[in-house]
């Protein structure tokens, strides 16, 4: 995207304030739950002690709105809970480095190294590359899903950061932008008690291990309906999309998960989904659905 349209929209966004509906219709292929039980189960940093009202905060390692909305967060430690989501377009290692250590570390103080002026590199990641690759995938589809949820919504186009996400009254808010009175914004977020201590569920997926064996650019065909694409080879892991029958999806490659079976992994479109899993029992190729 150019960069004078990149600054269009998001002086639109901040104009527009916030989004909010208590419940979006459905995009095709597009899974569309509410963002507040996705983010419930990502790999956020916890910023302040555990409390119902919370505000979930997407932000990006280079972006200056995200700073501006950590330095004024820092006057109200303890009236919510902030919870960081860090990922955005990963454009360069430095960027790439803080999203990994953002989503393995969930450390307040790499909040700090990001935004209040702290210079210096990332913290080396002492981690093996696919443990690193695995927690980028998780950050950034936790991520996509809420543009997902934004766009089931009406929405349209890409979203600038940094994007909160909270609870207000009997519906899930999105703002854009540094919010214009913080003071009104955490007035107005009401409390969700059954999410005031959760646990990603992602956590013990990141050490998961797998291989990926090439295979030919043949389509491959969805048995049926409503087949769900993963960030992971897992059904623990974040879905993606949903599948049509009668559409042929491009893999990439087949996955083998020690004692988790064989997974195909997809290229997905747009470009900048990258790729996702699906049980590889889930499909079939143009060569079966022509002998049946």
């Amino acid at each position: 995207m150019q960069r004078r349209s990149f600054f269009k929209l998001l002086a639109a966004a901040l104009a527009a304030g916030t989004f909010g509906w208590p419940a979006p219709s459905r995009a095709a292929g597009e899974i569309a739950d509410d963002p507040l039980a996705v983010l419930d189960d990502a790999l956020w940093i916890p910023d302040g002690p555990d409390n119902a009202r919370h505000l979930y905060v997407i932000g990006a390692p280079w972006c200056a709105y995200c700073a501006t909305v950590y330095r004024e967060t820092r006057k109200v430690t303890g009236r919510v809970q902030l919870r960081w989501l860090e990922t955005g377009a990963e454009e360069d290692d430095r960027s790439l480095r803080f999203v990994a250590e953002a989503a393995l570390g969930r450390d307040p103080s790499t909040l700090a190294a990001l935004y209040a002026g702290k210079k210096g590199a990332p913290k080396a990641l002492d981690m093996p590359p696919l443990v690193i690759e695995n927690a980028r995938r998780c950050q950034r589809f936790a991520a996509k899903r809420v543009m997902n949820w934004l766009r089931a919504a009406g929405g349209r186009g890409p979203v600038a950061y940094p994007q909160l996400v909270y609870r207000r009254e009997d519906r899930t808010v999105l703002s854009v932008g540094a919010p214009r009175s913080l003071e009104k914004l955490l007035a107005a977020i009401v409390p969700r008690p059954a999410a005031k201590t959760v646990q990603s569920r992602l956590g013990p997926l990141l050490d998961m291990h797998y291989t990926r064996r090439p295979v030919a650019a043949a389509p491959y065909f969805a048995k049926r309906d409503a087949t769900r694409v993963y960030c992971l080879p897992d059904p623990r892991a974040i879905p993606i999309v949903e599948l049509a029958t009668g559409e042929g999806y491009n893999a990439l490659s087949i996955t083998e998960v020690p004692g988790g079976g064989k997974w195909l992994e997809l290229k997905l479109y747009p470009d900048d989904y990258g790729s996702g899993f699906a049980p590889l029992a889930a499909f079939e190729t143009g060569d079966a659905r022509g002998a049946t």
